[in-house]
């Protein structure tokens, strides 16, 4: 019986030492993943707004929205652009509040005439602006600029050169 007791004692030694390592083995798993969740969007937010930057930076969203569509398309040349509206992307967000990073901005853009392959000659732009540490900057909608928003108020990515 002392030989049987040994032995189930051994055993059990050596299932606990293997579960032991197999929570360690998952916790150190889960602590890299984590690292690199957090490392990652940090690095995606940072180069989304260098690239937003490198587009230009104005010092109003209202500025940057009409440096943004100035330009017309397709051989036609802007008439006349009017902002209908500049401000938070979300809707509840106080337009003062400095924490607010990402506006949307709309405008009624009159062409000269129709671009080519197009029927008509004024459209309503639309687009997503983000406060940086000089101005405000032009992001596209694929650059997902309301998560890149929650990751710099996450990390105070406002002022990063």
């Amino acid at each position: 019986m002392e030989a049987d007791a040994r032995v189930f004692s051994q055993i059990d030694g050596l299932f606990r030492r293997r579960r032991q390592q197999r929570v360690l083995r998952a916790a150190l798993i889960l602590a890299a993943l984590v690292l690199l969740y957090f490392g990652g969007i940090y690095g995606y937010a940072t180069a989304q707004i260098a690239r937003a930057k490198a587009r230009g930076v104005y010092p109003t969203a209202e500025a940057a929205a009409r440096a943004t569509w100035r330009d017309g398309f397709g051989g036609a040349e802007v008439l006349r652009l009017s902002l209908r509206h500049c401000g938070p992307n979300n809707p509840h967000d106080d337009p003062a509040d400095r924490r607010v990073v990402v506006w949307f901005c709309t405008a009624q853009v009159q062409l000269d005439r129709a671009p080519e392959g197009r029927d008509w000659s004024a459209y309503l732009a639309g687009g997503f602006f983000v406060r940086v540490r000089d101005g405000w900057a032009w992001m596209p909608e694929g650059a997902l600029p309301g998560a890149v928003g929650r990751i710099m108020n996450l990390y105070h990515l406002e002022g990063i050169p």
